[in-house]
Parts: C-alpha cells; sequence; structure tokens
C-alpha cells in the first residue's frame, strides 16, 4: 500500500492537461511547479480532491490519465472517446489499473507499485507500507 506522507496533502504528477490547467489548480489552493512546459507536480489539499477530480474529469485529454495519493491512491482514465473511469486502487483491481496504465502509456511495467515509485515525486512524498 502506498500513501501519502502528509495526512493533509494529496500529491499528484499531472500530464495531459494544458499549461492554463494552473488557473484551476490556483482555484482550490493546490501548489505545483510546472516542469519543463509540459507536466505539474501538484500538492492538493485533501478537502480539495472532490474538486480536483471535477477538475481533471473535465480538462484531462483524452487518451490521458491521472493519479493522486493521498491516503488512498486514485487513478482517472479518459479513454480516446472521452469517458472517465475512476479507480481506487485495491488489489482486486490492481491488475486492471496496470493494464491501462501500460496501454496508454506504452511501456511493459510489471507494477503500479513500479509506476509511482519509479517517479521521484511520488517516491519522496508517499510511505510505502
Amino acid at each position: 500500500m502506498i500513501k501519502s506522507k502528509n495526512k493533509d496533502i494529496a500529491f499528484s504528477f499531472i500530464m495531459g492537461v494544458d499549461k492554463s490547467f494552473s488557473k484551476e489548480l490556483d482555484s482550490i489552493n493546490a501548489t505545483y511547479e510546472l516542469e519543463e512546459g509540459k507536466y505539474f507536480l501538484a500538492r492538493i489539499p485533501k478537502t480539495s480532491l472532490p474538486k480536483y477530480e471535477l477538475l481533471i474529469s473535465k480538462y484531462l485529454k483524452p487518451g490521458f490519465w491521472n493519479e493522486y495519493i493521498s491516503d488512498k491512491v486514485v487513478f482517472m482514465f479518459k479513454n480516446k472517446e472521452g469517458k472517465i473511469v475512476r479507480y481506487e486502487l485495491n488489489s482486486s483491481n490492481e491488475e486492471e489499473i496496470l493494464k491501462l496504465c501500460n496501454e496508454y502509456a506504452e511501456f511493459n511495467k510489471t507494477s503500479v507499485e513500479e509506476i509511482l515509485l519509479g517517479e521521484p515525486f511520488y517516491k519522496n512524498n508517499s510511505i510505502h507500507l
């Protein structure tokens, strides 16, 4: 199990949105850095997560996914038709999430943990239990 080191903050590596998404992050009091002009490293107040999920559902481009780590790990995939599918990571859906990540990103990872903890932003801000 992976969870945030900070019980009040969720962490999200955000791709598949325009740079203007920074205005939406500001609106929910998230702090963030725009890295390489193409993705955000965001710290989202846990109380803002319902609004954050609505924003991701609206602004995420088809063919991308987003995840965040709080006291749980949530994945939101937007398929090519624009439909959002949301998962809270657990042992019964981990294989399905891994399959989707591998399909969307065209890579061949062997676990969701490898995907998440392979990203230094998540590794530095989460606890692996």
